[in-house]
């Protein structure tokens, strides 16, 4: 398997823990990923995804409705 599509498929695997999974499966998942590939940026969308579904809206920071 190429390097690139060992990337894809942990990007794919990454998305999927974080729809499918609690919060802290994905985020443990993307913690091993950043360690394991060079110049991994996708754990930024992956936190804003994990953001966007799990964050509670709050009346804080002038009505921001995002945690990050």
């Amino acid at each position: 398997m190429t390097p690139l599509a060992r990337r894809v498929a942990a990007d794919i695997f990454l998305f999927g823990s974080v729809l499918f999974f609690p919060w802290w499966v994905g985020a443990s998942f993307a913690l091993v990923f950043f360690f394991v590939f060079p110049n991994y940026a996708e754990i930024l969308f992956a936190a804003l995804l994990t953001d966007l579904l799990y964050a509670a809206p709050t009346e804080r920071f002038a009505e921001f409705r995002f945690v990050l």
